[in-house]
């Protein structure tokens, strides 16, 4: 909601008196000009501190190839593929899900061959910062027409640096708005490029049972 303000300027400290739209004025902010100014500086460069968190090898401590009973964090088993040999895992608790000071509102991992080779991250607010966190890290990125949610087709924007190929995804209506981005998927092309094939040659596996 847009508020009414009166406001007052001198060398070291700002004033401004607030109201909500035809109401008494109900609200008084003071701030140390030069303070708030650092503030505001140290918050601009927290996409940039939060980009670590999208290490060399994975993401925090997911690290890829990792194999899944050496897991240190909680996780629950939601899919298992024995024909692609892939498990997926969840991580539903604990204060670490997160990029930097932004919250993630999901966050899984897959296993081909009980060795980790992707990781989903889903999130709901903070999507410009969490934008720029994941360019900082991948950029440059490129466009990337091949993913789908679904049935449906999405917007993505890709790059890949340490042989960790990353991916931000937005709905399929995205406009060019910032706050439409809404997950990243992080593989290990070596290992993907292995459970793809491993995938291709089912058929060849099951043949063997005739």
């Amino acid at each position: 909601q847009r508020l009414n303000g009166k406001s007052w300027c001198g060398k070291k400290v700002y004033a401004v008196v607030l109201s909500p739209p035809n109401q008494a004025w109900d609200a008084l902010v003071i701030y140390d000009i030069k303070a708030n100014q650092i503030a505001q500086e140290f918050a601009a460069k927290e996409p940039e501190r939060a980009a670590k968190d999208f290490g060399p090898f994975g993401f925090k401590s997911l690290i890829m190839g990792t194999k899944l009973h050496d897991l240190t964090v909680q996780y629950e088993l939601v899919k298992e593929d024995q024909i692609s040999a892939v498990k997926e895992v969840a991580f539903k608790k604990g204060d670490w899900r997160t990029v930097g000071f932004y919250p993630l509102s999901q966050l899984s991992a897959e296993f081909f061959k009980d060795r980790l080779y992707r990781i989903n991250l889903g999130f709901e607010e903070k999507h410009k910062e969490m934008y720029a966190a994941f360019e900082n890290r991948f950029g440059p990125l490129q466009e990337n027409d091949s993913w789908t949610r679904g049935t449906t087709k999405l917007k993505a924007k890709a790059g890949i640096r340490d042989k960790i190929f990353g991916t931000i995804l937005a709905p399929q209506n995205y406009l060019g708005k910032e706050n439409e981005w809404d997950f990243i998927v992080l593989v290990d092309t070596d290992i993907w490029r292995e459970a793809e094939q491993f995938k291709k040659d089912a058929p060849k596996r099951a043949a063997k049972d005739f």
